[in-house]
């Protein structure tokens, strides 16, 4: 992960620290932290210098008075990251003042550096958590800290793994991982998560944005299916951002482009009316199981007003896909009436749901269930 930052800080901490660390992985980030990241038999001095030289994207001083007084901190990993940022001036080094006056943890660190890594230091535009809930602090640094990473690359396409289901391999440009908001043991969305995804896709959609008329993302995305249809609406073409998606498939991989050639030979909607006072249910599944007694059951729970499917079973190539999604999100779109909720029950590969995302531009606000293995619960709402 390029933009992961080094963590600087004394242990006393390390509660808040990993907090903090936690929130950059979910913006995209993550951290070096050297409880979790300096290997077994490296020695600590040389493993913290390769880290902030070369390993790590950017470096967070997590200021208090005690790393302040560190003399490890003020010998051995600052004067490295000023030394860096005089070679980069893009490189971010963000001081966070944590639990004391700006002024005083300065002096005490302005004894211990040189005149020139002090001026370094001290010329970094920090940030001050003052009477902040810890939790709102570290997600303001995360949002910020990305952003300015972001800046930092002299790029236009970026590699970015977004996934809640596996453990991230480190190989992408961006990592948005988030495990922590849908738990293996439930598959259900933590409370607050899908206000945490938009904030993390709005914060690096606007990092990306400035790089390129069209920055292209290209996409690894191991999410729930209801997760990956908001990732792909957050980040649509209207956006200004070019989505590729790469999926694997039994016989290897498939890249899926936002634009290109699209398949429109389609089966039928049905349509059955069910004569609740409640929402149109949308169906699809292209599983070898249609699922239709799980949308059934999911779309009587609901008291639906009526449920539409389309059941397209088979293998799609990269037209497919995009011709599938661009299909559904019509048909969402043409099914909309006022006062009437939309719920939309997905079953199929990855790359349909976030393509169907992408192609909702304008059909208004769409619920989207997660699927748990034996039912559909917990949603996010697209649109």
């Amino acid at each position: 992960m390029r933009l992961r930052p080094f963590l600087s800080y004394k242990r006393k901490h390390k509660t808040k620290v990993v907090a903090l660390k936690n929130e950059l992985r979910v913006h995209g980030a993550g951290g070096w932290r050297d409880l979790d990241d300096l290997l077994p038999g490296e020695e600590q001095t040389p493993g913290f210098r390769v880290a902030i030289n070369s390993t790590t994207g950017g470096f967070i001083w997590y200021g208090t008075p005690e790393s302040a007084a560190s003399d490890y901190i003020n010998t051995n990993e600052l004067p490295v990251a000023a030394a860096r940022k005089r070679r980069d001036p893009a490189y971010p080094l963000v001081p966070l003042f944590v639990t004391a006056d700006p002024s005083a943890l300065m002096d005490r660190v302005g004894a211990d550096l040189s005149a020139r890594d002090f001026k370094t230091f001290s010329e970094c535009n920090g940030e001050v958590r003052g009477r902040q809930p810890y939790a709102a602090f570290h997600r303001h640094v995360a949002r910020r800290y990305v952003r300015a990473a972001l800046a930092a690359l002299d790029q236009q396409r970026f590699t970015v793994a977004a996934t809640a289901m596996s453990e991230p391999s480190g190989a992408h440009d961006v990592t948005l991982d988030w495990r922590d908001l849908v738990p293996e043991r439930t598959r259900l969305l933590v409370p607050g998560a899908e206000d945490t995804v938009r904030s993390a896709l709005a914060n690096l959609r606007d990092g990306v944005q400035p790089k390129a008329d069209f920055p292209e993302i290209v996409l690894d995305v191991n999410l729930p299916l209801a997760l990956a249809t908001l990732l792909g609406y957050e980040w649509r073409v209207t956006t200004g951002l070019a989505l590729t998606v790469r999926q694997r498939t039994g016989s290897g991989l498939l890249v899926v482009a936002g634009d290109g050639p699209v398949h429109d030979d389609w089966p039928d909607w049905t349509e059955h009316t069910l004569g609740g006072g409640g929402p149109t249910v949308i169906a699809v599944s292209t599983t070898a199981d249609p699922l239709a007694a799980a949308f059934d059951a999911y779309a009587r729970e609901h008291h639906a007003e009526r449920i539409l499917g389309l059941h397209a079973p088979g293998v799609l190539d990269d037209a497919g896909v995009r011709g599938l999604a661009r299909h559904v999100a019509s048909k969402v779109r043409s099914v909309q009436v006022d006062g009437i909720e939309r719920h939309l029950l997905l079953a199929g590969p990855v790359s349909l749901a976030t393509l169907i995302g992408a192609a909702s531009n304008g059909n208004g606000p769409v619920v989207v269930p997660l699927w748990t293995g034996t039912q559909y619960e917990s949603a996010v709402t697209v649109g």
